[in-house]
């Protein structure tokens, strides 16, 4: 049987934010595929809030912002899935995940 989370999952180690009811709340970039990210978060409130705006800002200094929902919850690990990306960011982040590749 095939898990799709699994597919196209690159190793991250990245500082971003994710907006939670407006706030920017500290995360750390876990993996990263081009349809969501694992997610370690730090502190922010306890919300039943599902959806979230996500800014990753890249090494070169481009940010990119994705409109997102969890899926999963595991401790201080979070599943996202990514509900809105622009096609510019979609390609920005096409290329970080690669660059992030194991042996590059």
């Amino acid at each position: 049987m095939f898990e799709r989370r699994n597919l196209g999952r690159r190793p991250a180690n990245l500082l971003f934010n994710r907006f939670v009811e407006g706030q920017p709340y500290l995360s750390r970039l876990v993996d990263l595929s081009e349809t969501g990210l694992c997610a370690e978060t730090f502190v922010e409130p306890v919300s039943d809030r599902f959806r979230c705006t996500v800014e990753i800002m890249l090494p070169e200094g481009d940010s990119i912002w994705i409109w997102a929902k969890r899926v999963w919850g595991r401790g201080n690990l979070q599943g996202l899935s990514f509900l809105g990306l622009a096609p510019d960011d979609a390609q920005k982040l096409r290329a970080f995940a690669l660059a992030t590749a194991p042996g590059r």
